[in-house]
């Protein structure tokens, strides 16, 4: 709207109205602007600290002398300039100091889309703070769950190779299982061969008979070592693959219960998260909470009171309960 376009068309009230719309606005620009200024001349007179070159030892002294700023309400400038930056300080200028150092709480890059989805000029100042106070406890549960949800990646990936591990183990375990069992034949074979007796004189043949006799007992010697070490090996690879099958079974269902308890965290967080995004319901959860602490302090009362008087308010107390399904 263009004073120009309409000069010619307006009525004298009504020029005079446009020309006064005009000038609030300016002026609550000037103001948003001056509100800017104001925050980062108190930054830089702290930071540099040039109050001592007018005499004061410290900035909190300063502030408040000057202008009448208690040590909270200065640093409140402050931190809300730091926090939110001059383009959202002073686009939000109207909401006061004491919301937009509420809402300097939130990450700079949210502020702009939480003032956009709620009605923040019309909660109190004490409802913000539960407004903020409960998007940064659920930004919080989902980062923690987002850690456990890669957490709980991380014991999948090493249950994975625990198994693949065990089956290298299970492989090495029937391929010690296959020796053992050829040894047991060979010597099993050995066994049951006849051993010849002589009492003669042996011939060259006896007794070149007789050596290769000699050598394959000394075989079947070394195959019986041999068999007695293998089972060992076997018994050992037997008892080290039951307790990783142990561990990694605990593991697992560790590893399981832990997704199903963020699972159900984070369906919590996210019921959590659409309750709050009504600004409403916020509202209503608020008073629901202190009429139900009311309530308790009103139990307390009639309890001590006598049993007439005990009656007359428990009829009124039900009579304001009435009110509330009423249409």
């Amino acid at each position: 709207m263009e004073l120009s376009l309409f000069s010619g068309e307006l009525t004298a009230p009504q020029k005079e109205a446009v020309e006064l719309h005009f000038e609030i606005k300016k002026n609550g620009e000037l103001a948003a602007a001056a509100l800017v200024e104001f925050c980062k001349g108190l930054k830089k007179m702290r930071d540099s600290k040039l109050f001592a070159e007018l005499g004061y030892e410290t900035f909190e002294s300063y502030a408040e002398t000057e202008f009448n700023l208690k040590q909270r309400q200065a640093y409140n400038y402050i931190q809300a300039l730091e926090s939110l930056g001059e383009p959202l300080l002073q686009s939000n200028a109207k909401l006061g100091i004491t919301k937009l150092k509420i809402l300097s709480e939130l990450p700079r890059i949210e502020v702009a889309e939480f003032v956009e989805k709620n009605d923040v000029d019309d909660m109190s100042a004490r409802e913000l703070k539960e407004a903020v106070k409960k998007l940064t406890e659920q930004e919080e549960q989902i980062t923690f769950l987002s850690s456990e949800n890669e957490r709980l990646s991380e014991a999948e990936k090493m249950f994975e190779d625990a198994k693949a591990e065990l089956a290298n183990l299970k492989n090495s375990l029937n391929e010690k299982d296959t020796e053992l069992f050829s040894v047991q034949r060979e010597l099993k074979e050995a066994q049951s061969r006849p051993v010849e007796v002589s009492v003669r004189e042996p011939s060259a043949d006896e007794i070149k008979k007789l050596t290769d006799k000699a050598v394959k007992a000394a075989k079947e010697e070394a195959a019986k070592d041999a068999l007695a070490q293998v089972a060992a090996e076997a018994e050992k690879s037997a008892k080290k693959l039951a307790e990783l099958e142990e561990k990694y079974k605990a593991m697992i269902s560790a590893a399981q219960q832990e997704k199903q308890e963020a699972a159900d965290r984070l369906a919590a967080v996210e019921k959590s998260s659409k309750f709050a995004a009504n600004p409403d319901v916020l509202k209503f959860s608020f008073y629901f909470e202190e009429a139900q602490k009311n309530i308790g302090k009103m139990k307390d009362i009639l309890a001590t009171v006598d049993g007439e008087t005990a009656e007359k308010l428990k009829k009124a107390m039900a009579a304001v309960a009435a009110q509330l399904t009423t249409d």
